[in-house]
């Protein structure tokens, strides 16, 4: 067997392409099959959601489908009065300057001076109580936490 010249080492045929081949999987091959695999887990998670929002969404078509009468508060009394009570039991009466009803049934309120968070407060008791605003206009004071206001108010 003859000997390789010295200085050479002995040919191994294949262990770079072995090698090469290695350092190709590590570089290149190995990181997207890891970035795959994270991808069809987040596919499935979000599958799962899409599952869950589809059901809720059916739960919810078939809550606002029953009769809004049964949903709705009774009225009891005029809404006048229950405008009134509501602004007493809510701590923003000082600020009502002036209510009057409108042709349709509702009722217009001007507020000054009102406590925001009072106004929140009574414009959430009202809606408790089957009515709502139709529409409000809000005007900032120079006081912190003040504020003017005009509200429609009509039943639900």
């Amino acid at each position: 067997m003859a000997l390789p010249p010295p200085g050479t080492s002995p040919s191994r045929p294949g262990g770079g392409a072995v090698a090469l081949a290695a350092l190709l999987w590590l570089v290149g091959v190995e990181p997207l099959v890891e970035k795959a695999d994270a991808l069809e887990r987040r596919v499935s998670k979000q599958e799962m959601n899409l599952q869950w929002m589809q059901k809720t969404s059916a739960e919810i078509i078939r809550l606002r489908g029953q009769d809004a009468a049964n949903l709705a508060p009774p009225r009891s009394g005029s809404l006048l009065t229950m405008v009134d009570r509501s602004a007493k039991k809510t701590g923003i009466s000082q600020a009502v300057k002036r209510i009057e009803p409108t042709s349709d049934g509702g009722v217009q309120v001007w507020l000054e001076g009102a406590t925001f968070d009072n106004l929140l407060l009574w414009l959430g008791d009202l809606r408790g109580k089957g009515a709502d605003a139709t529409s409000i206009s809000i005007e900032r004071q120079q006081t912190a936490g003040r504020v003017n206001a005009k509200a429609t108010l009509g039943w639900l």
